[in-house]
């Protein structure tokens, strides 16, 4: 979600700063970047509580915002997903150096906005991570084989012991046992013969007999002479201590809460190339941003992507992409409220000249020069709205040619907009799909 940021562009519009005894109705608002702190919010909680709603147990959604509203949306989306549900906060680095202020007023520059990560149920989310290619594991010292080599890959040799601190890794007893060495002797943690209590060993020792039963412990001499406990960490295994068991997992890390590998230049450079003009949108973000944190969100390749503030179209750019690269069966949908024909005009040509090559008026584009269109199949609605009230002097014969008109879209041709009785048939028919909620009185 990329909501409109609430800047400072606009405050001649006597909205700079919030009113608390305002009254704004959420579904009034336009977007525009300026407006009371009370409306952006109550704006922000109504999208925020229906993505919840929408959200699958294992889902996550990330909402980029930047300082103005960062602090006031975090505590927005403690509120509606929970505390115990806030993922990260993700610092985008979106360009270096200064600004182009000439001016003498200097201050600090900005070069960072923030992606709020957030999950439906942190406790049935899996992220994705980092996994490291060869190169990466050759720096990182997966160099060693043994016996295992053709199911478990190289390996690289860690220690056993961690040294002890006053937080999570305390000195315990149980923790500082003796090990057997390749001679037959038993030995303590070295740390600890020069300093007592100085090291402790990050598996039980019950769990230890089970890694050196499963090959993942090695035992040497250290520089010093003193015999050491490794573990072995394996590029295409792990020994999980939870379960005592051997788990296929690719080696690789966490991905960080810092994203310094994308700028916004490169958002603007995608827009000129499909468009021949720079200016067609404001400040898109760029496609590889997208594909990070849609690649950091989950393993699944065929997960479904929801965008509630569609811009110019970067996520289903992105969300192409990444299924080019690695055949994913991702799916997306893009909702925009075709404010300055911005739906028809940039985010729906800009999916049509990737898709197809060439623009809704057969134009040729710098982008299709160097890259191949996707093909991909694309569905696009609209919605009107109607004003149903009982004093909005609506045509009724208008609304009902409107709805016969959908329903042949969807295949329902038989009806016979002369005839009443078929008209009420299908409202009938329409409003047992609803559920009826009887009202509560006091």
């Amino acid at each position: 979600m990329d909501p409109p940021y609430n800047t400072e562009a606009t405050k001649n519009d006597g909205n700079s700063v919030a009113n608390d005894k305002e009254n704004i109705n959420s579904n009034k608002f336009i977007y525009r970047d300026k407006y009371s702190r009370n409306g952006w919010l109550n704006f922000m909680n109504e999208r925020l509580r229906l993505a919840k709603k929408l959200l699958k147990d294992d889902g996550v959604i990330f909402v980029s915002i930047d300082d103005s509203e960062q602090a006031y949306l975090k505590v927005l989306m403690d509120e509606i997903f929970g505390e115990e549900n806030f993922v990260a906060n993700l610092n985008w680095v979106k360009k270096h150096g200064p600004g182009g202020n000439t001016s003498f007023n200097y201050s600090i520059v900005k070069n960072t906005e923030y992606i709020l990560v957030y999950s439906k149920n942190i406790e049935k989310k899996v992220f994705n991570y980092n996994k490291h290619n060869d190169k990466d594991l050759k720096k990182l010292g997966y160099t060693n084989k043994d016996e295992y080599f053709n199911e478990r890959g190289y390996y690289k040799l860690t220690d056993l012991h961690h040294p002890s601190s006053t937080g999570s890794f305390q000195y315990i007893e149980s923790l500082d046992y003796l090990i057997e060495a390749p001679d037959k002797t038993k030995f303590k943690i070295y740390q600890n013969i020069i300093k007592p209590k100085s090291a402790r060993y990050t598996w039980g020792y019950d769990t230890y007999l089970e890694g050196k039963k499963l090959g993942f412990i090695e035992v040497l001499k250290n520089n010093e002479g003193f015999w050491v406990a490794k573990r072995k960490q394996y590029e295409k295994v792990k020994f999980d201590p939870k379960i005592k068991n051997i788990v296929k997992i690719d080696a690789g890390q966490p991905f960080e809460n810092i994203i310094d590998n994308f700028y916004s230049s490169e958002g603007g450079s995608e827009i000129k190339n499909i468009f021949s003009d720079k200016n067609k949108f404001d400040f898109p973000k760029p496609s590889n941003l997208i594909k990070y944190i849609t690649n950091l969100a989950s393993q699944n390749k065929n997960i479904r992507i929801l965008d509630f503030f569609a811009g110019s179209g970067t996520t289903g750019h992105a969300v192409l992409e990444l299924n080019k690269e690695d055949g994913g069966n991702r799916t997306f949908t893009l909702v925009t409220n075709n404010e300055n024909n911005i739906g028809i005009d940039v985010n729906y040509e800009r999916l049509y000249r990737i898709n197809h090559g060439f623009g809704t008026n057969n134009e040729s584009f710098e982008w299709s020069k160097k890259n191949e269109p996707y093909k991909a199949n694309l569905n696009v609605y609209s919605m009107d709205y109607i004003d149903i009230s009982p004093f909005s002097n609506v045509d009724t014969k208008e609304i009902i040619k409107e709805l016969i008109k959908v329903l042949n879209d969807f295949g329902v041709n038989n009806l016979n907009q002369e005839n009443d009785f078929d008209i009420k048939e299908l409202l009938n028919s329409l409003l047992s799909l609803k559920p009826q909620v009887k009202e509560q009185r006091e």
